[in-house]
C-alpha cells in the first residue's frame, strides 16, 4: 500500500487511539474500542486496494476470448445467431449496469442501448425506461463534438484493450465519416501499472454517418 493510501488509516488510527485515552495502561483501551479500530483499518485497506495483477490479466484473457469467439461465429455463417443472443442478452446486461454508480461510461452504455432499441423497433423493459430517457438526454454530450477517424490503440507502455472499439484519432478530423469518441476515455492501461486504466487514445464509438 502506497504512502497516500495508507495515511486516512494511520490517522483514522491516531483519532481512535486519542479518544480511547491511549497510554500504557491497558486498562485505557477496551477490547471494544481495539476492534472498532481493526474494522475502520480494514474498511479504509479494502476501500484502497484495487485488482491484482492475476485478476487483470485473467480479466484481459476474458476480453480476447470474448473477441475471438464473435470472430469465430461470424466466420462461421452465424453472425445472425450471434446477433440475436446478444440482442436477447441486452436487458439482463442493462440491469446490472443500472446498479453501477454514476458514471460516463454508465450513462454512455444506456444512451449505445437507446439507440438500438430504437433503430430496431424494440420495446425498451419498462424498469429501464427512466434511465433510457435520461440517458438520451445525456449521453451525446459525453461524446465529442467532432467527428475523427479510427486507429489502432497504443502508444509507448500502454497496452490495448482486446476489444472491437478501436481509437479515435484526434489529430485527424474527418466529418462526416468519422467517428465519435467517449470524452475523457483511454483506450488501454499502462503497464506495469495495470490497475490504471488511463493511457492511450480516446475510444471512438459512435459513427457520424449513423446520425
Amino acid at each position: 500500500m502506497s504512502t497516500n493510501k495508507l495515511l486516512p488509516a494511520l490517522v483514522l488510527l491516531f483519532v481512535v487511539c486519542v479518544t480511547s485515552s491511549c497510554s500504557n495502561n491497558a486498562d485505557n483501551i477496551t477490547i471494544a474500542n481495539q476492534q472498532r479500530a481493526i474494522d475502520s483499518l480494514n474498511k479504509v485497506i479494502s476501500q484502497q486496494a484495487g485488482p491484482s495483477l492475476q485478476q487483470t490479466q485473467d480479466l484481459y484473457s476474458r476480453e480476447f476470448l470474448n473477441m475471438m469467439n464473435i470472430l469465430n461465429q461470424i466466420k462461421a455463417g452465424g453472425s445472425e445467431k450471434l446477433s440475436q443472443n446478444i440482442s436477447n442478452s441486452i436487458p439482463a446486461y442493462l440491469n446490472q449496469i443500472a446498479g453501477f454508480d454514476n458514471s460516463t461510461l454508465r450513462t454512455v452504455s444506456f444512451y449505445v442501448a437507446d439507440k438500438f432499441y430504437s433503430k430496431e423497433h424494440k420495446t425498451i423493459p419498462e424498469n429501464l425506461t427512466k434511465i433510457m430517457e435520461m440517458a438520451r438526454m445525456q449521453g451525446g454530450k459525453l461524446l465529442s463534438d467532432t467527428c475523427y477517424e479510427e486507429m489502432q490503440c497504443g502508444e509507448p507502455g500502454c497496452i490495448p484493450w482486446p476489444t472491437s472499439l478501436r481509437a479515435a484519432d484526434v489529430t485527424k478530423p474527418n466529418s462526416p465519416m468519422g467517428w465519435r469518441y467517449i470524452k475523457g476515455s483511454n483506450c488501454g492501461f499502462s503497464w506495469p501499472k495495470f490497475w490504471k486504466l488511463d493511457c492511450g487514445q480516446p475510444v471512438a464509438l459512435e459513427a457520424c454517418t449513423t446520425n
